[in-house]
């Protein structure tokens, strides 16, 4: 269990303190490690060895693997690999097939069901299951470090600046759906409502939800308007606009001219409702629309650009990306907000530290199935009747699926808490832990893989954006999966992080954290206990 005085830190950690109902206690699940790493455990002067060490110094350190919560990383896991699903679509296809199947490639036979099935189980489902682990991740931080009488305002800022500088990297450097600065934003300001109590985290996080459906049928609204007035402005069913311009003696408009200078206005671009003309209608109109279904030129311009040079990319990605980042954060920030709430409180309530019972997690896996799938089946249904129109299928039929996603992620939970609560599938929940316990490198590789597959990168790349159908990125995806199932564990039997974990830690306490498993050498950057 010990190798040369050190802790073990394999996979299989040692079993930890339990209470009566089998888990961890609360203070031993975010107890802070002493400031020497212990020797091998003795009976007689453990509990004096410990209580020294803890009045003379505190280390505000990363977690051991002996302190992890293993349903979480169970779940961590299985959120990331989800994740994929969709954003493998977004690696190898325009933009505008994530949202619209219809813009690009083929929508029949096994490319529809996957894509129908993606849409069931997958979009936005484990985004918002990633949100909620996120939240409760920084009420385990930050407890932790209370638990040593030290503020955890210093680690929480820091880690999440640090996210953020990766988040900016990734998505400026290698690809635009990057999600991490959208979490670092919300980090930093749900940080104040960590101690709140569960059931008002709970209800905050409900009452944030509605807002982005408020902004989206707003957006409906209005472009359900925008296509109204160009379909009547351009029929003739409106009534040409007298303007009566400055006279020459310079007297004020609508003051009585010298000479007769009232006109009409050009009937190629009449006024409309609101004032507006109608060519600033149909600017309006196209620039929407090239979001949800762009022309044949748009979208030979993003595949070339995707395929071409690594700076031909950088000059198409940044401005797009700056773009997706102003919009996520200020509009589905408050459903990624919303979420972290709900996963504060369920963190709170033991829900994901299988603190309940078989038949909570069945019905929690039952009910979120059963609600959340006919909402999305019925949303689909309503944008294939309409062909998916714009208005419909982007602002009011995407509602369905808004909503659905929460059910069925939480249905997701209470399946794989089921499975944790059972203690069956050892062989697959070990190894989804693992890669759990490296979800920041994994989602990066994620990218690196996927975009040196489907993008050009100055001939290194293969280049195969826009040529591999839907039922292909499904082998592509399997195979990253299984690569990472088999290399996480692999690499946390001989280091105790990933690598870009590795780094994010070292940053956010300022010091290097060990990263080779044995070479346990004490950390010298220590502070006096408060």
């Amino acid at each position: 269990m010990y190798a040369r005085g050190a802790r073990d830190w394999s996979v299989q950690s040692p079993r930890p303190k339990v209470v009566s109902d089998g888990v961890r206690s609360e203070f031993e699940e975010h107890r802070l490690m002493s400031a020497s790493i212990p020797s091998p455990p003795n009976a007689s002067n453990t509990a004096t060895n410990s209580a020294a060490s803890e009045s003379a110094f505190v280390v505000v350190s990363p977690v051991g693997s002996s302190e992890r919560i293993h349903s979480i990383d169970v779940l961590r896991g299985f959120a990331l690999l989800g994740i994929l699903v969709m954003n493998i679509q977004s690696f190898a296809m325009p933009m505008a097939a994530y949202m619209n199947p219809t813009a690009y490639g083929d929508l029949t036979g096994v490319n529809y069901w996957v894509w129908k099935l993606s849409q069931l189980f997958a979009d936005m489902k484990f985004m918002s299951i990633f949100s909620m682990l996120f939240g409760a991740g920084i009420i385990l931080m930050t407890t932790r470090t209370e638990a040593t009488g030290r503020s955890s305002s210093g680690v929480h800022y820091r880690r999440t600046f640090f996210l953020f500088l990766f988040g900016m990297a990734h998505a400026y450097l290698l690809w635009i759906g990057d999600i991490l600065v959208l979490y670092a934003f919300c980090g930093f300001w749900l940080f104040s409502f960590r101690k709140m109590r569960g059931r008002y985290q709970f209800s905050m996080g409900v009452v944030l939800l509605p807002i982005v459906t408020a902004i989206m049928l707003a957006g409906g609204w209005w472009f359900g308007n925008v296509e109204h007035e160009i379909a009547r402005l351009t029929s003739g069913e409106h009534e040409a606009t007298t303007l009566v311009q400055p006279n020459e003696a310079g007297g004020d408009a609508g003051s009585e001219p010298s000479t007769s200078i009232a006109t009409k206005v050009d009937v190629a671009d009449p006024i409309g409702r609101f004032g507006i003309p109608l060519s600033e209608y149909r600017e309006q109109w196209d620039r929407q629309n090239a979001e949800w279904r762009p022309d044949e030129g748009e979208i030979r311009e993003e595949i070339a650009a995707k395929t071409g040079s690594y700076l031909d990319e950088i000059t198409h990605r940044a401005p797009l990306a700056a773009g997706f980042e102003v919009m996520m954060i200020a509009f589905f920030g408050w459903r990624a907000a919303s979420m972290m709430l709900i996963g504060m409180a369920f963190y709170k309530w033991g829900i994901f530290s299988v603190k309940k019972s078989k038949a909570f997690y069945s019905v929690m896996a039952a009910g979120g199935m059963g609600i959340g799938l006919p909402l999305i089946w019925w949303g689909v249904a309503r944008n294939e009747a309409t062909g998916w129109n714009l208005v419909d299928g982007m602002f009011f039929n995407s509602q369905f699926n808004y909503y659905g996603s929460v059910f069925v992620a939480i249905g997701w939970i209470g399946l794989v808490m089921l499975v944790c609560k059972a203690g069956v599938l050892k062989w697959l929940t070990m190894r989804l832990a693992a890669v759990g316990q490296m979800s920041l490198t994994n989602y990066l590789l994620h990218t690196i893989v996927m975009t040196m597959i489907f993008c050009g990168r100055s001939g290194w790349g293969l280049g195969w954006f826009g040529e591999v159908e839907r039922w292909q990125q499904v082998m592509l995806m399997c195979g990253m999966w299984v690569f990472q199932l088999i290399f996480s564990p692999i690499w946390l039997r001989y280091f105790r992080f990933g690598p870009f974990e590795w780094l994010w830690r070292s940053l956010t306490y300022f010091r290097f954290q060990q990263m080779i498993r044995g070479w346990d050498v004490p950390a010298r950057t220590m502070q006096p206990a408060a």
